[in-house]
């Protein structure tokens, strides 16, 4: 069995993703939904829930909670469910976790 890529160890890439780049990246898209929503009147979002979202997103990772599971429609939900669900205990928080952010992203900005 090869060794996962987590943010456990302080000197790695992954850590220093989890830590520094994710919460800066989520920062931004929660400000580029509000210029969208902003610049255009009819935007089918609400930018306000969206943002709150992924604020709350943003916290859990910077605190290194448990991941959770999505709930919604997708066609690769039950893929990410059923990963997360597979995770021991001492490797389903943020930085304990194999490298699953990116899926999470994408849920929030759903309408």
């Amino acid at each position: 069995d090869s060794p996962k890529l987590c943010g456990q160890h302080t000197d790695t890439f992954c850590y220093l993703s989890i830590r520094d780049r994710h919460p800066i990246t989520i920062t931004k898209i929660i400000d580029q939904t509000f210029k969208l929503g902003c610049s255009k009147p009819d935007f089918e979002v609400d930018t306000k829930t969206v943002a709150a979202k992924l604020s709350r997103l943003k916290n859990r990772l910077q605190t290194d909670k448990e991941l959770e599971l999505i709930e919604g429609e997708g066609e690769d939900i039950e893929i990410w469910n059923n990963a997360v669900k597979r995770l021991q205990p001492n490797e389903n928080t943020w930085f304990s976790a194999p490298w699953l952010f990116y899926r999470v992203l994408h849920v929030p900005s759903n309408p």
